[in-house]
């Protein structure tokens, strides 16, 4: 019964939360203080809204707190008296509340994009409802560091780089005449060494030629080699 009662009050200070706030005049809500600065917060942080008076009897009957979300009609987040009870409306592992003489404080917990609304403090006195100015919450977005990535040269590269530059400075009298630069022997080297080589090669291959050509020979013309000698009357060999 108790709990209806208090959906059916909190409904009706919903409805008229809005119509309130635009009728009261600032003179009334002199005493009755919410900060309304702006807090942007991290998600999983801990963050404290607060709502005082200076007149501690404005603080007698308890405190309510309300969130605005766009788009939608105000949600009753808690409710806390004057006793230190509390009446929570939604996840009390999100939600506390403190009190002090001149002052109630509601700890949001593990902060969440969820959470993320205007947050308004209300007392009741003698029938005239003061409202604080609403406290709006945002998630601050961490932006993503920014690293730049070193380029990093590869063996591959190394390879093609060093394949690219010439090994041999070779110029013309006229660019030698000109700039002072003589052909070292590195050029010479690489100038002289293929011909070298394949003079050896020639000569290799020509050795090889004669071998194979007498070999030929000697197989398929033997008599001209194995002939026997002969005595002449005259006493001479043929």
């Amino acid at each position: 019964m108790a709990q209806l009662l208090l959906s059916t009050k909190t409904g009706t200070m919903l409805l008229l939360f809005l119509l309130l706030k635009l009728v009261q005049s600032s003179d009334e809500n002199m005493n009755f203080k919410q900060d309304m600065e702006p807090i942007s917060a991290e998600a999983g942080k801990s963050l404290t809204l607060s709502c005082s008076s200076l007149q501690q009897s404005l603080l007698d009957h308890g405190i309510y707190w309300f969130r605005l979300k766009h788009g939608r009609i105000p949600e009753t987040v808690l409710i806390s008296n004057s006793l230190g009870t509390e009446k929570y409306n939604m996840d009390r592992a999100h939600f506390k509340s403190s009190k002090k003489p001149t002052e109630y404080k509601l700890i949001i917990n593990n902060f969440n994009s969820g959470l993320v609304g205007i947050y308004y403090c209300m007392t009741n006195l003698n029938n005239m409802m003061y409202f604080g100015g609403g406290t709006s919450i945002l998630i601050k977005e961490l932006k993503a560091a920014t690293t730049i990535k070193t380029p990093t040269t590869t063996a591959f590269e190394k390879q093609s780089n060093s394949t690219n530059k010439p090994d041999c400075f070779c110029t013309t009298k006229k660019a030698h005449d000109a700039t002072g630069f003589k052909p070292g022997l590195k050029c010479s080297i690489a100038i002289f060494a293929p011909l070298a080589v394949g003079c050896i090669v020639l000569l290799i291959l020509l050795i090889i030629s004669i071998a194979v050509c007498n070999s030929i020979r000697t197989r398929h013309c033997p008599h001209h080699y194995k002939r026997r000698l002969r005595k002449l009357n005259s006493g001479q060999y043929v």
